[in-house]
């Protein structure tokens, strides 16, 4: 990783400042085989992962230009607590057009700090889709940004 990062620094110059994407756990009825590695416990992969996150950015060579988590795979675990339950991917694993706005609006929320709460999607027809999930969509990451290494329970659950 910190040759990685010398690398971009060396192509995009030193003042460049890096982030780091947090995947996202598999969904519960994953049948990957790498998913047997966390028991096809999604918890469990999502714990490896923040833990991971973490461990990485303690690395001195990697702290030092990393400045931040764009923390998806909790947005998207937070989006799970909800009445999305495990419906954010399109086949257990890569996101699905819903999952896809969600990371957009984390990328939003953690690189250019804008303030999600306003956006209405009502200018782009081709968003209208999710205009019926936009509060609990902004739920998730919000919660994510303010508490990037945990769940956080969603205001609308699963019925």
């Amino acid at each position: 990783l910190p040759k990685m990062i010398d690398f971009i620094r060396s192509k995009l110059g030193k003042e460049v400042k890096l982030l780091w994407n947090m995947t996202w756990a598999f969904e519960d009825t994953a049948t990957y085989a790498d998913f047997g590695k966390y028991d096809f416990d999604q918890m469990k992969m999502y714990d490896a992962i923040v833990s991971t996150t973490q461990t990485a950015l303690a690395n001195s060579q990697v702290k030092k230009y990393v400045k931040g988590v764009i923390p998806t795979g909790t947005a998207v675990q937070n989006l799970r607590t909800s009445y999305w339950f495990d419906g954010i991917t399109r086949d257990g694993s890569n996101l699905s057009y819903m999952g896809k706005i969600l990371s957009a609006m984390m990328l939003l929320r953690s690189v250019v700090d804008v303030d999600i709460n306003a956006l209405t999607f009502e200018s782009y027809e081709e968003l209208a889709f999710a205009k019926p999930d936009l509060a609990v969509l902004k739920e998730a990451v919000n919660n994510a940004y303010a508490k990037p290494d945990e769940v956080t329970q969603s205001a609308y659950p699963r019925t």
